[in-house]
């Protein structure tokens, strides 16, 4: 404008020619803009429905289901499950999709540069122009307004979330704060173990555990741990130094792996066993000891009672003692035996909650257990009193030389027989058959 106003006069027709074909263009300008934005959000519209509705074709190519799966589809889906298929495209992030969907309206300078060449290289207006805008518009007054279909915001910077609010902790229970203290005893016995297997290998209590992080570490640490073994002289006294390896049955066993295997032996050399199998042993101990405490009290009884009363010099032979009983030692001890065989079945029953069914164990009662001992002992009893007979009888022949080689009893000889031989076992005997007679 201003070079116009100095190459023509305002009243030269060149420069009124000029000033109308300026507004014109000017106002054709902006209606352009705005009627090239309207077409092409349009048609952005319409290619998105379009993308969301699915082809004719597709819909006739693909088959009605049948109620069985294809090979191919299920060929396909395992190949899917095996290999996941990895993202395609160029992954957005926030910020660029919503700088993408600003649209700029506002026209720039070289924009506006090639506009003005454009316009002083055409100076005839153009018939496609449109001729409805008055001569006194003024376009650069125009204010411009957001239309309602564009974003409003320019970046997406969300609010931060509230912090939540503080709640009040429960106040501890009496199992919380068993299992805190159940804790602290736990990390006790833990490090206590520690520090004797830091003790026993020779470790100082100030010098920290080695912790490496990487294959390399780990080869260093065990060369370090078995060199000094060797200059320990461990490796000296090993049980199985110069002989020939110990190999086991399971280990030819096709159905068990090499490493199922190694990792059985290494838990049973370590004595580490399940809790049902821990159980068994208990309860194998306390079968044994009732059964060993029951023998001994019985073979003691016996052999004591055949003695006082005169039985012993009956000829008792096995079968007999199996089936000798002593009705009166068994209601004196009866209550004993009972609490130890309730003992015993509390244990059984406790394995048996624990143990598999193949190997559970059915309770025992006290007439069981006292037959057993009877006749596990029927053998120790008889060579018992095999062996007082045989004492018995070397005492009396040993007492008959001595009063023959007496010479007071050889004189006693001529006017009568000799005195028997009283013996305390003798009264004692004598004693307990009145006793019995007299009940």
């Amino acid at each position: 404008m201003p070079l116009l106003v100095k190459t023509f006069p305002k009243a030269h027709p060149t420069w009124q020619h000029c000033r109308s074909t300026l507004l014109i263009r000017c106002n054709s300008r902006a209606s352009a803009k705005l009627f090239e934005d309207a077409a092409r959000e349009e048609a952005e519209e319409q290619l998105e429905v379009a993308k969301r509705r699915p082809p004719p074709q597709s819909v006739s190519t693909h088959e009605n289901w049948t109620g069985d799966e294809s090979i191919q589809d299920a060929v396909l889906r395992m190949l899917v499950d095996k290999y996941k298929p990895l993202r395609s495209g160029h992954i957005r992030s926030a910020d660029e999709k919503i700088k993408s969907s600003l649209t700029n309206l506002s026209p720039t300078s070289s924009m506006i540069s090639e506009e003005s060449d454009a316009f002083f290289a055409h100076s005839v207006p153009s018939s496609s122009s449109s001729t409805g805008a008055s001569a006194d518009h003024k376009p650069w007054l125009v204010t411009f307004k957001v239309p309602s279909h564009a974003a409003k915001i320019k970046f997406a910077r969300l609010p931060p979330s509230p912090k939540p609010s503080p709640v009040s902790a429960p106040p501890p229970t009496i199992s919380s704060i068993k299992q805190q203290k159940r804790a602290k005893q736990v990390a006790r016995v833990t490090e206590a173990w520690e520090s004797s297997l830091d003790y026993r290998i020779g470790r100082r209590s100030g010098q920290q555990h080695a912790n490496p992080s990487s294959m390399k570490g780990w080869a260093s640490l065990v060369e370090e741990r078995i060199e000094k073994a060797r200059i320990q002289g461990q490796f000296k006294v090993l049980s199985g130094r110069g002989k020939p390896l110990v190999r086991e049955v399971e280990e030819r066993n096709p159905f068990v792996a090499r490493e199922e295997f190694l990792m059985n032996r290494i838990v049973q050399r370590n004595g580490a066993a399940p809790p049902w199998v821990e159980i068994q042993g208990e309860m194998e101990s306390s079968l044994q000891s009732l059964r060993l405490m029951l023998r001994s009290s019985w073979i003691r009884r016996t052999v004591r009672m055949l003695t006082l009363t005169g039985d012993a010099a009956h000829i008792w032979t096995i079968e007999e003692l199996k089936h000798h009983r002593d009705p009166e030692w068994e209601q004196r001890e009866s209550a004993f035996h009972e609490q130890a065989i309730t003992d015993l079945n509390s244990l059984i029953r406790k394995y048996n909650t624990v143990a598999p069914y193949v190997v559970r164990r059915p309770y025992t009662t006290r007439e069981t257990e006292l037959q057993l001992a009877i006749e596990g002992s029927a053998q120790h009893i008889y060579e018992k009193l095999q062996a007082k007979d045989s004492t018995q009888s070397q005492a009396t022949g040993s007492s008959v030389e001595d009063t023959s080689d007496d010479p007071s009893t050889s004189s006693t000889g001529a006017t009568g027989s000799a005195l028997p031989k009283i013996r305390l076992r003798d009264v004692l005997r004598d004693l307990w058959q009145n006793m019995r007679m007299s009940r």
